[in-house]
């Protein structure tokens, strides 16, 4: 795809590798046995809805949109780009992935303007007050803009298709089929809306989360296009699974970050390690996630809580819970506490999988705490992929990685931590852990401590600052 200069062609996510976590390999099934027909007769419903009849359906008006942008400023020095995943974090002033970043900006005299991609699925959520400017960026453009997203996106389709020949004559039929998906619109709607506040705020610095997908791509050309002095900002928060090629990929053409910002020095290191980052501005900004050394934890030495950590995937919160289930039942001093993502709720989960509704009184649903607290309050954390466990060492809590048999590759976010965290992959290995009373050699604890500690820094706002500075100094 380097040297792609249509930004509908690169909407296609078929066409961005992100990493061989299972759930990513999960979109490459048909193609990978070339089950084209197969694809093709699943997609028909959803293309022809959300290309034909979604623009029908958006209708004229797009008041909502236009009420939210007339509260932005008339310029501001830097555009966030985040995401909304639970209306209430509407109420609260800090955003789920830069926490009070913004505020801590604005001592400095740098002023800022968060959007927020909405993933809600529910109503348009009210912009409540805060002390940096927001803006939820509409699910639908109205008729026309629907429209010309549906007219981009086809003519996208019909070019990838006559290019269907020779070597890559499969992955051209699979990426002119996913430019009509779902994901592909998305993110060129995500795109023209991100340039269109550019063009209106004049930001030197768009910053978005970075995690290979397409819709970042196109937001990084649309904030170059609308203003070629803009420096676009990856920040690459969630931890690297083995072969991410499409965060580390050169497009060229405007679809490339300038810079690149990363949680810690862990991330650091495997990126300045990468021969595709070689001459890669990559900086440290932290992570809310660092270790808040100042919350007040409960001490329980003796805890027999066995802490699951699910990513936001219903599937992966079924398996651990199977996988303790059969546990459970031979450990019965242990109790378990399902602490499920962000994106989730429990209610949500147990519709979708009644099976788990009404579980043992083993089991028990973590609410209205903090992480720290439920990982202070658990002996082991059991998880798969999910990067809540990075801070299980700082709290003396043993990571359980639960490894599903039939795994092509190691999806473990603590991968490169040599010892203290164990590998489970059957209920009896699991049973053997929870129940034994064996403890890790100091020198294995202090070495996770370390290594969580250097996963995850606090934030540092002075990266923005010199950033900023830098600019300045150009003109």
């Amino acid at each position: 795809m380097r040297g792609a200069t249509n930004p509908a062609v690169v909407a296609a996510p078929i066409l961005h590798f992100r990493n061989a976590h299972p759930n990513s390999l999960k979109s490459y099934a048909d193609l990978m046995q070339s089950r084209f027909a197969g694809a093709l007769a699943r997609a028909s419903i959803p293309v022809l809805y959300h290309n034909l009849a979604k623009p029908l359906r958006a209708g004229f008006d797009r008041r909502d949109s236009r009420q939210q942008q007339d509260r932005l400023p008339e310029h501001t020095d830097i555009l966030f780009i985040s995401h909304l995943l639970d209306v209430r974090r509407m109420e609260q002033a800090d955003d789920n992935y830069i926490g009070n970043l913004a505020e801590r900006l604005q001592r400095h005299g740098i002023s800022s303007v968060n959007a927020l991609i909405d993933h809600t699925g529910s109503s348009p959520p009210r912009i409540s007050q805060s002390p940096t400017p927001r803006v939820v960026l509409p699910r639908q453009l109205g008729f026309l803009g629907e429209l010309s997203i549906s007219s981009r996106l086809v003519r996208a389709a019909l070019g990838l298709a006559g290019k269907a020949v020779g070597r890559n004559a499969e992955l051209a039929r699979f990426a002119a089929l996913d430019v009509l998906s779902p994901a592909a619109r998305d993110a060129v709607r995500i795109a023209d809306q991100i340039g269109a506040l550019v063009r209106r705020l004049k930001p030197r610095i768009v910053m978005t989360t970075l995690e290979g997908h397409s819709w970042e791509r196109l937001a990084f050309h649309a904030a170059h296009q609308a203003d070629r002095s803009t420096v676009c900002v990856g920040y690459a928060h969630a931890p690297l699974f083995p072969m991410h090629h499409a965060l580390t990929a050169h497009l060229g053409n405007g679809f490339d970050p300038d810079v690149i910002m990363v949680p810690g020095d862990v991330s650091l290191s495997i990126l300045r390690n990468n021969p595709a980052m070689a001459g890669s501005d990559i900086r440290i900004l932290g992570s809310i996630r660092s270790f808040a050394k100042g919350e007040d934890l409960p001490s329980t030495p003796d805890s027999k809580v066995c802490l699951l950590l699910p990513e936001g995937l219903s599937d992966e919160v079924a398996a651990l819970i199977r996988l303790s289930l059969e546990a459970s039942s031979s450990c019965p001093n242990v109790r378990f506490r399902i602490r499920l993502h962000p994106a989730m709720s429990r209610e949500a989960f147990v519709t979708e999988r009644p099976e788990f509704a009404n579980l043992p009184p083993a089991f028990e649903w973590s609410t209205e705490r903090s992480l720290n607290v439920d990982l202070a309050e658990a002996s082991w954390a059991v998880y798969r992929g999910s990067t809540a466990v990075i801070s299980a060492p700082l709290l003396r809590t043993k990571p359980l990685h639960y490894r599903v048999p039939g795994d092509l590759v190691d999806i473990d976010p603590l991968f490169a931590l040599r010892g203290y965290r164990e590998s489970v992959e059957s209920p009896a290995e699991l049973t053997r852990i929870l129940s034994g009373n064996e403890t890790s050699p100091e020198a294995e604890l202090l070495a996770a401590i370390d290594f969580s500690t250097k996963f995850y820094v606090p934030l540092r706002e002075q990266v923005f600052v010199d950033l900023v500075r830098d600019l300045n100094g150009k003109n």
